[in-house]
């Protein structure tokens, strides 16, 4: 009895463990853990003047709102330190909606050295402006991480109205 006891245990220690882990390279993806200030763990926000976000539960996660009101500002979430590997192919998936006229980026860059260079380039990929339909849509897009690159990561980036982001993953491309 102690021993069937103990197995629930653990089995319920792995799934509590998984629970607001989303497949692929990003721990916190779906944005299902929260710190004390109310922001989505591993994420930093940078969100100014009367710009805004907001987290709604949703039954596999979060679904992230940024919500633009000042254009010179963005609202954006910004995912450090991506663990990615020179020459490996990557794949960025998520769904996004957004109200009529709301305009937004998701995008990764990092920075780029190149031989004989004093300083670092910012490089990035999918680094567009796209316009959101009002029903949830499902995106991706692909990229090879160069070599000589450090520091990647992600954005989610409002540049105005309100986008909303969901199922968002970070996978290698086998």
């Amino acid at each position: 009895m102690k021993r069937a006891g103990m197995i629930w245990a653990l089995c319920c220690m792995a799934l509590g463990l998984m629970a607001g882990e989303s497949a692929g390279l990003m721990a916190n993806a779906d944005f299902a853990r929260i710190d004390a200030a109310g922001k989505p763990e591993k994420w930093e926000a940078r969100v100014r003047g009367d710009n805004q976000f907001s987290l709604t539960p949703a039954a596999d996660g979060a679904v992230l709102l940024l919500k633009c009101v000042d254009e010179k500002e963005p609202a954006l979430l910004m995912y450090r330190n991506l663990p990615l590997e020179a020459g490996k192919r990557y794949q960025v998936a998520y769904e996004v909606r957004g109200t009529a006229g709301s305009r937004y980026l998701a995008y990764c860059e990092w920075l780029l050295k190149p031989a004989g260079a004093d300083k670092p380039v910012l490089k990035g990929v999918e680094t567009r402006i796209k316009n959101p339909s009002a029903e949830w849509t499902k995106q991706q897009f692909g990229f090879t991480f160069p070599a000589d690159c450090t520091t990647p990561y992600f954005v989610f980036a409002c540049r105005g109205g309100e986008v909303s982001f969901r199922n968002l993953t970070l996978t290698e491309v086998k």
